[in-house]
């Protein structure tokens, strides 16, 4: 009776979930529309140069070229064979059109760990290496905000001091927690710590890749700390870095674009200040393509620095725009050449 009493309150979480990832980006939504002055919109959107905006939108192409290569180099460090880069472009493209439709992007790491484990390794090291990517990705995005933080503190109100802290928060968590993992192993709390969290995070891993269809029965993955703090030592934290700046930066770019094709001045190191913020926030698996959440955090952020609403939702209506491009050309690769392609099966030295 208990054990029906629980499958019923995880299906009961389970749809309620689901409901909520629906539900409130449309709630979100509605609450942004119902404060919108509709005729400054539509007067900014007919003032728009086209050419500008479709310049932005040309822009876009460049953050999938970025991310691929990215992915590319890490799987070069525990990889030596030679990886095409036709493979890399094309699953990357097709992976960012299928992880827009799950919640913070998850869909799309598990499909590049599915489609690059049996040629280039182990499920176990794919997944460390989108574990580090994203890592160094946060370390990055956070740095900037700090680093940015003086420079743009002037211009607006103390409301913005908030983001600042919680990113200097997050940057000091991130960098403990390298030295945790890499001279805490030794300590035997630490490492029953870890084993724990071990446990749950491959029981997690291997739930997430039945539900893909890529086991027939529940597998655990074994993902370790140690494997990490290896992976970690032979990773040049530079390049990887600089790939990650590369995308904030294009993004960066883009916004700046969309600004000028409505006429509007705003200092590019605002967009350089407010892009990271926004990576960080669609991390979060709050709704499906991150729909809701979007437009409202734009008109928050950039409204901190006295962008007009109508303003800030058609930025972000552009760098939507932009995504689903990027997504468009990714469907068009899946729909002419496939998911599959042929290659050598190699694997990593370890695991």
């Amino acid at each position: 009776m208990n054990t029906i009493k629980n499958i019923s309150k995880a299906g009961w979480f389970k749809w309620l979930k689901r409901v909520a990832l629906w539900v409130t980006p449309v709630i979100i939504l509605y609450c942004i529309f119902k404060r919108i002055d509709f005729v400054e919109f539509k007067i900014s959107l007919a003032q728009t140069n086209p050419w500008l905006a479709l310049l932005g939108l040309a822009v876009a192409p460049f953050l999938i070229l970025t991310g691929a290569f990215r992915w590319r180099y890490m799987l070069s460090i525990f990889n030596p064979s030679n990886i095409p880069y036709c493979f890399i472009l094309k699953n990357y493209w097709i992976g960012s059109a299928l992880g827009f439709f799950s919640p913070g992007a998850i869909g799309f790491d598990a499909y590049r760990v599915i489609i690059s484990s049996p040629k280039f390794g182990s499920h176990t090291f794919n997944i460390i290496i989108i574990l580090i990517e994203k890592y160094i990705a946060l370390i990055t995005c956070m740095s900037l905000i700090v680093t940015i933080y003086p420079f743009v503190s002037t211009n607006i109100t103390s409301d913005i001091k908030k983001i600042y802290y919680l990113a200097y928060v997050v940057l000091f968590c991130l960098i403990i927690l390298i030295f945790v993992i890499s001279f805490g192993s030794r300590n035997s709390i630490v490492q029953i710590i870890f084993k724990k969290i071990e446990q749950y995070f491959s029981k997690s891993l291997g739930k997430l890749l039945v539900k893909l269809n890529l086991n027939k029965k529940t597998e655990v993955i074994n993902v370790q700390f140690k494997d990490i703090v290896a992976s970690l030592q032979n990773t040049n934290f530079i390049k990887v870095i600089l790939f990650s700046f590369g995308i904030q930066f294009i993004s960066a770019v883009k916004s700046r674009i969309f600004f000028y094709s409505l006429g509007y001045e705003i200092p590019f190191i605002v967009n350089l200040f407010i892009v990271p913020t926004l990576y960080f926030i669609f991390l979060l698996p709050i709704s499906i393509g991150s729909l809701g959440i979007r437009e409202g955090v734009y008109i928050i952020l950039y409204g901190l620095f006295g962008v007009p609403m109508e303003t800030a939702l058609l930025v972000s209506f552009f760098n939507l725009t932009g995504i689903l491009l990027n997504n468009l050309i990714g469907g068009m690769v899946m729909l002419f050449i496939g998911t599959h392609s042929g290659g050598s099966k190699k694997s990593f030295q370890r695991g």
